[in-house]
């Protein structure tokens, strides 16, 4: 047992170290390093708090690098290493006691990776689809008015009118337009 605790209090002083050195490279701007030393701490992750916070750092680093094949990749780990690529309710339990938004905030980015690859009709239902839970807390990366905007431009320029009404002015993404009145008012003329 001592040896089992002994082990684990090394993999969470290297994890730490590790985010720390991520952290000194980011302020930096060395954005490259910095993704390289959250992606190096991803293996001494001992919990399910723990992957979820590497993985979400990942995605906010590989935003900011531009390196969208990257933001996928990391969103497709975390679906199956922190949510075992299941959908158990205990999994889905645990994952959401950690961070209730975190597949929001997953889907969020992977709407951002498809638009700007240049799929717009999947960026629109994944925007569409992001619940309206997630206002500011992912700032970083996207803040709430633009997951309106986006969600709602990229709608009006690739969905057909029933799908845009039951996907976007009827569905659920219908409380995200409050933020932007203007985008609200044309996509209902």
């Amino acid at each position: 047992r001592l040896g089992t605790a002994q082990s684990h209090l090394m993999k969470e002083s290297i994890r730490t170290a590790l985010l720390a050195l991520a952290e000194f490279h980011r302020e930096r701007g060395e954005l490259r390093e910095a993704w390289r030393r959250v992606a190096r701490s991803r293996e001494y992750c001992a919990n399910g708090r723990q992957h979820i916070q590497v993985c979400l750092l990942l995605v906010e680093l590989s935003v900011d690098l531009r390196e969208w094949p990257s933001v996928r990749d990391t969103i497709s780990r975390a679906e199956h290493t922190v949510m075992g690529g299941t959908s158990s309710s205990d999994d889905n339990a645990a994952v959401d006691a950690h961070d209730p938004l975190f597949r929001q905030k997953l889907r969020a980015a992977l709407g951002l990776a498809h638009l700007a690859e240049g799929r717009y009709g999947d960026a629109a239902r994944t925007f569409a689809s992001v619940s309206t839970e997630l206002t500011d807390q992912f700032n970083g990366v996207v803040g709430a008015e633009d997951l309106a905007l986006y969600g709602s431009v990229l709608g009006l320029a690739t969905m057909d009118r029933k799908t845009l009404h039951e996907t976007v002015i009827d569905g659920v993404f219908k409380g995200r337009l409050e933020l932007v009145p203007t985008m609200r008012e044309a996509l209902c003329h």
